[in-house]
């Protein structure tokens, strides 16, 4: 199997629009790699993204089918998973070859090892956060806990929150831990 090149979606627009070039006066195609070979030191404009491409590569974007990928493009807020080790980060600032993450291990991930999170990865990512924050293994719910569901019932019981919780209705909960006591009531 050939190795695909790794290009930029605004280079694969611009490969398009070359493959399409043609000379006015004579209407020859020009979009060969002997053009490129000869002319791209040449290209201004929406074709200077392509002028860094080795010979070799170009002649495979050019002759050979589903020769490369699109790297994907990652901006700040986008959720991501870092497959060298599965963990999940928001991220904060992109860089050419890496993003800098809110990962409490790593400060940065490099884009070759990553992927874009899919929606059902963020959503347990960030409830995994929410339970963490109040150090708490995912979902673990206890005695002392208060819940609200989405109708406004409240429940106390351990059980009866974690079947809410199953059923997809719950609004929110109180964590035992939140609970401020006041004191007093002592005898003076």
């Amino acid at each position: 199997m050939i190795e695909k090149v790794k290009i930029t979606a605004e280079q694969a627009e611009m490969l398009k629009a070359y493959k399409r070039i043609s000379d006015k006066e004579t209407g020859k195609k020009l979009n060969d790699l002997e053009f490129f070979i000869e002319m791209r030191h040449t290209f201004v404009d929406s074709f200077e993204c392509l002028k860094g491409f080795t010979i070799e590569e170009f002649a495979k974007l050019l002759y050979v089918r589903n020769s490369y990928e699109i790297e994907p493009q990652y901006k700040v807020g986008d959720w991501v998973v870092n497959s060298a080790n599965g963990r999940f980060a928001k991220v904060e600032r992109v860089a050419p070859d890496r993003v800098w993450v809110d990962d409490e291990k790593a400060r940065y991930f490099l884009k070759s090892s990553l992927r874009h999170a899919t929606p059902e990865e963020i959503k347990a990512e960030k409830e995994r956060r929410v339970w963490a924050g109040i150090g708490r293994e995912n979902i673990g719910f206890k005695q002392g806990d208060v819940a609200v569901d989405k109708a406004g019932y409240f429940y106390t019981d351990k059980s009866d929150i974690e079947e809410v919780y199953a059923e997809a209705a719950l609004k929110g909960f109180y964590p035992a831990e939140s609970f401020i006591e006041f004191g007093g009531g002592e005898d003076v």
